[in-house]
């Protein structure tokens, strides 16, 4: 189950799209809803893509960004079992693995990931291209 797709997103959460508070409190009530029906099930979270990492896609502001605000809440509280990040990269390139933007995306991911609580080792990280 995701909990959202690119929250912070306008065209996808609206007036809430800025609102890390909402997005931790959404992760808290769609994990532990989740995990009293059936504990089996795995909740995937975040589902950011650039924008969402970076402040306003600028790749140098990282630590601006809308995700680790959502994760400096959560402050390594159990709110999901994946994070799914979902990399744009030149769309004559490869999504994933080679490709240098999705790279460093990834590679910065797991850097915010660790910084707020999250051992990155335990499986974590879910790059994801959800259509």
């Amino acid at each position: 189950v995701e909990v959202w797709n690119e929250f912070s997103s306008i065209e996808m959460s609206g007036p809430y799209n800025e609102d890390a508070d909402v997005n931790a409190a959404l992760h808290r009530a769609v994990y532990s809803g989740v995990k009293a029906a059936d504990r089996n099930v795995k909740v995937v979270g975040v589902a950011a893509d650039d924008w969402g990492l970076y402040k306003y896609g600028d790749f140098d502001n990282i630590d601006e960004g809308f995700v680790g605000k959502v994760f400096a809440i959560l402050n390594g509280e159990k709110c999901f079992d994946y994070v799914s990040i979902h990399p744009y990269p030149d769309p004559d390139t490869s999504c994933f693995e080679g490709n240098k933007e999705s790279d460093r995306f990834t590679g910065d991911l797991r850097s915010v990931l660790q910084k707020y609580g999250y051992d990155y080792n335990t499986g974590y990280l879910l790059r994801a291209w959800l259509v």
